[in-house]
């Protein structure tokens, strides 16, 4: 009788030990984002995310920070809407005035975009001017209509809000497709976001880089005050855990070695 409540209690104790790493699933991060290569987009193929901010969420996130991201591809606008609700844990973007309303950015940007450049057609017969543009100030006077994709809040705060003409219209391919055409004088992407829109958009010989610099723009990783509200204890550090693995993955290299793939 002895040797069987021996046992049994020796069952217990293995079993209410082997409990608590059945539990033991990672905290969840729910990102916001829309399909923008070469920064973030599902491969239509494999389903899987893909592209230079995917990469560094990850090396920061899942494999530094252990946490589990789930990826929601949705239209720009949707999701900031998201952010801002708390249906979203974060976004990566520029922290404008009206996105710091509704959420907090890190510290540090994950990504500076240094070459933004504008964007024309070929052909256009002020190409000369418009390459010889120094501000805002000088497509105001020239009268020259922009065209990006709705939710671009860098544009709104940067140029539509000092007053620029500008047409909004659905994604970065009809951003393309719409200057192509020749239905607007110009736009604004870095480098690398215009040649993969080229080659992705076959519009090969219809659009023209200048050297004209409008701006950086600095993605930060971006957390919604309601989520953070709702949950504090799992997010409060959130920002500052962040920082110092950013830190440690620049003085590692890391950083540098993700870029480099992206000839960044």
């Amino acid at each position: 009788m002895y040797q069987m409540i021996k046992k049994l209690i020796l069952i217990s104790s293995i079993t209410t030990f082997a409990w608590p790493n059945s539990s033991f699933a990672k905290e969840t991060l729910s990102w916001a984002f829309d399909p923008w290569p070469p920064f973030h987009e599902i491969n239509k193929e494999s389903k899987k995310p893909e592209g230079l901010l995917i990469e560094l969420v990850q090396e920061i996130f899942e494999k530094e920070l252990n946490y589990k991201i789930v990826y929601n591809e949705l239209p720009w606008k949707r999701c900031q809407y998201n952010v801002e609700k708390g249906i979203n844990d974060f976004m990566v973007t520029v922290p404008t005035k009206i996105r710091l309303a509704y959420s907090s950015a890190s510290p540090k940007p994950l990504i500076a975009l240094k070459d933004n450049i504008l964007v024309t057609y070929a052909g256009h017969p002020m190409l000369k001017n418009i390459s010889q543009i120094k501000g805002v100030e000088d497509l105001i006077k020239k009268n020259y209509r922009g065209v990006t994709y709705i939710g671009n809040g860098w544009w709104g705060e940067n140029l539509e809000g000092k007053g620029v003409k500008t047409t909004f219209v659905k994604s970065h391919e009809n951003v393309m497709k719409f200057l192509a055409k020749k239905q607007a004088d110009f736009t604004a992407y870095s480098v690398s976001e215009t040649d993969t829109y080229v080659k992705k958009y076959n519009l090969e010989g219809k659009i023209v880089k200048t050297d004209v610099l409008v701006g950086s723009l600095n993605l930060h990783f971006m957390l919604s005050n309601l989520v953070k509200k709702k949950n504090p204890k799992k997010y409060e550090k959130l920002h500052e855990e962040y920082d110092k693995i950013f830190a440690k993955l620049e003085a590692s290299g890391k950083i540098k070695e993700i870029l480099k793939k992206y000839d960044r």
